[in-house]
């Protein structure tokens, strides 16, 4: 069942999504769309078990949250759009690329990629399944936000943030994650402007797998944030805001 978000518009211009990562929400792209609003009219959805959504019990496929993305578009009217996905959002964003690309204008994944989870990814999802069953989200991902930013302000943000995660969203999110396909081809095929913004010293993600794709999709633009880690869009908002004008052009 499809579910209806929560989301805050800000700015005039061409439409972009934007997308959080697990147990974030919207607002860790409000310093981005500082930047963009008066070129970019931004769409900051919570996706759902996340912020203000619903938090429906059972599994979020990457898919399910991708019709979720589709519906926000309905309701604005919205034919198309840009769409940038951070992390998990990435995934979801990919997701919908390949439902409808057709709906798309361009495709950033910002600290994220188009990989399907190795095998021991996904054993310790489905881990932290079963402890957040008997526990809470911030504490089974207690140790999340370190990783997350070594800037001491950004990672007291996300802990936050996680501290407020549900336990169907948290659970939901992870069962989603585990079982998503590789993506790598519909990367591949897209035939929209695509994009990857990486942070030169992301814990999760390693900057050879942004390399990879570069190589692997013909067109890509691979955007480097130096120093940045897992949240580049608050490390270094206009450094991302100029990376992700790129799409536009």
């Amino acid at each position: 069942m499809v579910e209806k978000l929560f989301y805050v518009e800000i700015g005039q211009g061409s439409p972009l999504i934007c997308l959080h990562g697990y147990a974030l929400d919207h607002t860790i792209w409000l310093m981005v769309a500082e930047v963009l609003k008066k070129n970019v009219r931004l769409i900051l959805p919570d996706l759902r078990g996340h912020g203000k959504s619903p938090a429906p019990e059972g599994k979020y496929s990457m898919r399910t949250m991708a019709e979720d993305v589709l519906q926000t578009m309905d309701s604005l009217k919205l034919e198309r759009a840009y769409i940038a996905g951070h992390s998990m959002g990435g995934y979801i964003a990919l997701a919908l690329a390949e439902l409808h690309q057709d709906r798309l204008s361009g495709l950033a994944l910002v600290a994220s990629h188009a990989f399907a989870d190795l095998p021991e990814k996904k054993k310790a999802r489905l881990e932290d399944i079963e402890k957040v069953k008997d526990s809470s989200p911030a504490e089974v991902l207690s140790g999340m936000a370190g990783k997350l930013s070594r800037n001491p302000e950004v990672a007291e943000y996300c802990k936050k943030l996680i501290s407020q995660t549900s336990k169907n969203g948290a659970m939901g999110v992870l069962a989603g994650m585990a079982e998503r396909s590789d993506s790598i081809e519909v990367m591949e095929s897209l035939k929209i402007p695509v994009m990857v913004v990486a942070g030169t010293e992301d814990q999760f993600i390693p900057r050879e797998t942004s390399k990879e794709m570069a190589k692997r999709v013909k067109g890509m633009q691979l955007i480097e944030i130096m120093n940045a880690g897992h949240m580049p869009m608050m490390e270094y908002p206009e450094e991302t805001a100029k990376a992700l004008l790129n799409l536009f052009k």
